[in-house]
This record gives C-alpha cells, sequence and structure tokens, in this order.
C-alpha cells in the first residue's frame, strides 16, 4: 500500500543541474517496517527518476524480522547484538540466542526512541560497563534466564528511565549496595530463582520508586547479617510476595519479614568474622561474596 512518508535522504553525484533552482521530491512505497522511496528532480522542465539514490532508515538487520517499530532477532543464534539497527525501532528483541557478552560498543547511542529490550533466554555472563549508554528512552529490559552472578552499577548506566528489570533465573549470589546505583525510576525488579543467601545493607535504597521486588526462589541465610532486610521489608509498601528464610533450620520456609529480630542470629564465630569484615560501610560487599562462595 501506499501513504505518506517524512524520508531523510541524500542525492549522490555530481550537479544535476548547473544553474536555476532544483527541486527534489520523493515518493515512499510502505511494504513493511521501513519505506523504500524513489526520488525524482525537477528542473522546472522535466522530472528525472534516480536509481538507488535516495536512501533511508538502514534496512533491517539481516535474518531479523522488523515490522510496527519492531525489530524481532529472537531465535537465530546470535553471539552479538546486531549492527546498524534502525534508529526508530522502539522494541528490539534479541531473546532465545547465544549471547554471552554484551559488549560496549555504543549499538544504543543512536537508538532514541527504544522502550524495551528483551535479551531473556541468552548465555550472558558479562555486562560490561557503558553498554547502555543512550538508552535512557528505555523503560523495559529483560534479561531472565541468563548466567549473571553479580551485579554491577556501572553495567546499568545509561538507562536512566527504566522502570521495569527483570533478573529472574540466573545465577546471582551478590547484591552489593551500589548494584543499582542510577537506576531512580526502577518500579518492579524481580530477582526471582537466583542464588542469593544474603544482601547488603542498602541495596536497594537508590530505588526511590520500587514497588514491585520479587525476591522469592532464593536459598536466605536468615542470620544476624539480614536482619536489616526483614525491617526493611516491613517498613515499606512494596509488593514482595513473601521470601521465605531457608536457613537456620528453625526458621526454614519462614517468611522474611514475620522473623522476629532476635532470630535474626549468628554464632559468635560468625558474629566475630562479620565484625571483622564490616567495620567500614564499603567492605560488607567483599564480606557479602566472601560468605557467599563458602
Amino acid at each position: 500500500f501506499y501513504t505518506s512518508w517524512t524520508c531523510a535522504f541524500w542525492v549522490s553525484g555530481t550537479s544535476l543541474v548547473k544553474g536555476g533552482f532544483v527541486r527534489v521530491f520523493f515518493v515512499c512505497q510502505v511494504q513493511s517496517f521501513f519505506p523504500s522511496c524513489v526520488c525524482y528532480v525537477s528542473s522546472g522542465t522535466e522530472d528525472v527518476r534516480l536509481n538507488n539514490e535516495c536512501n533511508s532508515d538502514p534496512v533491517c538487520p539481516p535474518k531479523c524480522r522488523c515490522e510496527s517499530n519492531v525489530v524481532d532477532c529472537s531465535n537465530l543464534r546470535l553471539n552479538k547484538i546486531p549492527e546498524h539497527i534502525p534508529s526508530s525501532t522502539t522494541e528490539l528483541r534479541l531473546n532465545n540466542n547465544d549471547i554471552s557478552t554484551l559488549e560496549a560498543v555504543g549499538v544504543f547511542k543512536t537508538l532514541s526512541q527504544l522502550k524495551k529490550i528483551n535479551l531473556s533466554n541468552n548465555k550472558i555472563t558479562e555486562i560490561e560497563d557503558g553498554v547502555f549508554e543512550g538508552a535512557g528512552s528505555v523503560n523495559e529490559l529483560h534479561l531472565t534466564a541468563n548466567q549473571l552472578d553479580s551485579v554491577r552499577s556501572g553495567m546499568f548506566k545509561g538507562l536512566e528511565g527504566l522502570r521495569m528489570l527483570m533478573l529472574r533465573n540466573n545465577k546471582i549470589s551478590c547484591i552489593h549496595n551500589n548494584s543499582f546505583t542510577g537506576l531512580y525510576n526502577v518500579r518492579l525488579l524481580s530477582l526471582y530463582d537466583n542464588q542469593l543467601t544474603t544482601i547488603t545493607p542498602g541495596a536497594f535504597d537508590t530505588l526511590q520508586t520500587l514497588s514491585t521486588l520479587n525476591l522469592l526462589a532464593n536459598s536466605f541465610n536468615c542470620d544476624c547479617r539480614l536482619a536489616w532486610l526483614g525491617d526493611w521489608l516491613r517498613s515499606r509498601k512494596i509488593v514482595t510476595g513473601n521470601p521465605r528464610c531457608q536457613r537456620p533450620a528453625f526458621l526454614k520456609e519462614i517468611p522474611l519479614q514475620d522473623v522476629a529480630v532476635p532470630d535474626f542470629r549468628c554464632e559468635e564465630g560468625e558474629l566475630r568474622s562479620t565484625h571483622t569484615h564490616t567495620h567500614q560501610h564499603t567492605s560488607f560487599l567483599l564480606f557479602c561474596c566472601h560468605v557467599l562462595s563458602l
């Protein structure tokens, strides 16, 4: 079908008309996601059609499917994010591929209209700092079913507009007090089905608009190091689904927010170790990772 379209274009070659006024106009035929443009040059006396000299936004990346501002590159066994993603893309589907590392190569810097990125069901173990720079308009990021084992603040730099962060079904064992720095607009955070046993105090303090936090299906060790979380959950109006303790045995399957403060206890040796590692605010981060490696 045909429709009106505003095309950005260039005309190559030498001057087509010497002297006088030259008018360039074009017709765009929309067959799918991208217009195919036909350019005409008018000197006032005749129209000349130009072949292959009217360039619109780059074509759909190889093997991907593009329609209605959605670029679908799922199920293609890709090992990296493809290049030349059209600047008008609002949703990018990269789920069910073989991507292991998200490299900071600036792929999102030209995608100012992007709203949703789906990277679920890949093999991601590493997200380089600054990967998402330029993706400030993105409000949904799906990283479900990957192999991430920790969360660093630099991983999400550039995602100031993010509202939903899905990290379920990874191997995350450590959440630090700077893991979510800069994500001020996140309302939903899912850490469902990871390998969390403890979480650094203040880990969620930067998530100022958080309304839903899913911590279910983690093996929380409800000792003195996690007492802060029980108190934090009780004091916030946040939907959590009632995450439960798995250790010690006498607290197994008890919701964290239902555990009395005195029951978050450490043995004498553990308490001494806690004091040794946490005498400074920043050192708890190291202790968190050390405990989980035991």
